[in-house]
């Protein structure tokens, strides 16, 4: 969730004075005037290391923007541009890194097209799950339901679910363990399976995290 503001506020210096067809503030920044309108936002995403067979350490070396379904694109165009050489800066100004296009190692898992996919970090979920203390997993299911719906996956889709609290990737952490905005920690989190109908391109995000990588899924097979 840093390196994910970090992102945020380097493509809003970037973007100042752009023609992007949107308001910076609710689209780059996600503080929309209107809360119905708080999904139409650019998502930074960072991309934890992961292998399907090798154990790796799951450290953050990439990052994914991903504008929203219906947008024109161009936001993203003008970063791609804007940051080439670019230096990354922490939230005290130290630099951190250079931005640069990602390799082709690591970045298919979480863009190519597949019909499992399993998350690498945990979906939070948007409503509470349990019923006198006990987990409901009709309720569980049908509020991993909405998140997927919310993020432009729809029920029928969606032909399976599963969800745990262990990580479902080598090298990736327990849901509970995952570090989340303090407005956040309150809801329920799991790690999910996902099985689609039919094979979808990635990336896949889901849960009120997505925007910042929270609930971020890698193509696990099919």
């Amino acid at each position: 969730m840093e390196v994910s503001a970090w992102m945020r506020h380097a493509a809003s210096i970037a973007l100042m004075g752009e023609d992007i067809g949107e308001d910076l503030n609710a689209f780059v920044l996600g503080h929309p005037d209107d809360s119905d309108a708080a999904s139409h936002r650019l998502s930074f995403v960072p991309l934890p290391s992961i292998h399907p067979t090798q154990r790796v350490d799951s450290r953050i070396r990439r990052i994914m923007v991903v504008e929203p379904l219906g947008s024109s694109g161009r936001a993203v165009e003008l970063l791609g541009v804007k940051w080439l050489g670019a230096v990354l800066s922490n939230e005290h100004g130290r630099k951190e890194c250079l931005i640069e296009p990602a390799d082709g190692r690591v970045t298919p898992l979480y863009t190519d097209r597949a019909r499992v996919w399993r998350s690498v970090t945990p979906v939070v979920l948007h409503g509470f799950n349990a019923t006198r203390g006990v987990v409901s997993v009709g309720k569980t299911e049908r509020l991993l339901l909405r998140a997927f719906a919310m993020a432009g996956r729809s029920e029928e889709q969606i032909e399976s679910l599963a969800f745990q609290a262990a990580p479902l990737w080598t090298g990736a952490e327990a849901a509970k363990s995952i570090r989340v905005p303090k407005h956040l920690d309150g809801y329920p989190r799991y790690h999910v399976e996902v099985k689609f109908r039919e094979a979808v391109e990635g990336p896949v995000l889901a849960g009120i995290g997505r925007h910042y990588g929270i609930g971020v899924f890698a193509a696990s097979g099919e």
